[in-house]
């Protein structure tokens, strides 16, 4: 576990300096590693989610919908498989994201249709008991569609997001994390 979270912090850290074509790399490296681990833990207790920041200048969507929620997840030594599969597909889907929004060339749009993919991952792999996680992937895929023209897609996450929003009386979700 160890090699896995020094592999995806790392790869925050170059994703900091815009160095997200190494960061990838690293992030398919977690991902082998993460398949050596077991696939659940032992005593079934729930994980916290930490987050990374990434300083990210603008991050609204152009209809100002959305703002980009651009901090990466960490990882922790008592995260089982399905939550760390969870947060290395976000991490990833946020660097394509990053790049998609600030490239001005003809891969932004490639960029951001590879960032959806590993955010649908997330949302297939993760447990709605993290709640932040949930709305991060949320507010991403508005942001997204937003800033592809797709407003009603949009729309429809942040409904998703009002509809997280409703139960979350019923699940603790640490405020610092969102």
């Amino acid at each position: 576990m160890e090699r896995l979270i020094e592999c995806n912090r790392s790869a925050v850290a170059l994703m900091r300096q815009g160095e997200t074509i190494a960061a990838f790399s690293l992030f398919r490296t977690a991902m082998e590693v993460l398949l050596e681990l077991p696939t659940k833990r032992q005593d079934g207790s729930k994980t916290s989610l930490q987050t990374l920041s990434i300083a990210v200048d603008d991050t609204a969507s152009p209809q100002n919908t959305f703002c980009l929620f651009s901090k990466a997840f960490d990882l922790s030594m008592d995260m089982d498989r399905s939550t760390a599969a969870a947060v290395l597909c976000f991490n990833q889907a946020l660097g394509c994201h990053l790049r998609g929004i600030s490239s001005s060339d003809c891969f932004s749009t490639e960029l951001l249709v590879e960032a959806f993919h590993y955010y649908q991952c997330v949302l297939t792999t993760a447990s709605l008991d993290h709640m932040a996680l949930s709305m991060a992937v949320q507010t991403n895929l508005g942001h997204l569609h937003s800033h592809l023209g797709y407003g009603s897609v949009a729309d429809s996450y942040r409904e998703n997001l009002r509809s997280l929003l409703l139960v979350t009386d019923e699940r603790s979700m640490d405020i610092d994390d969102y």
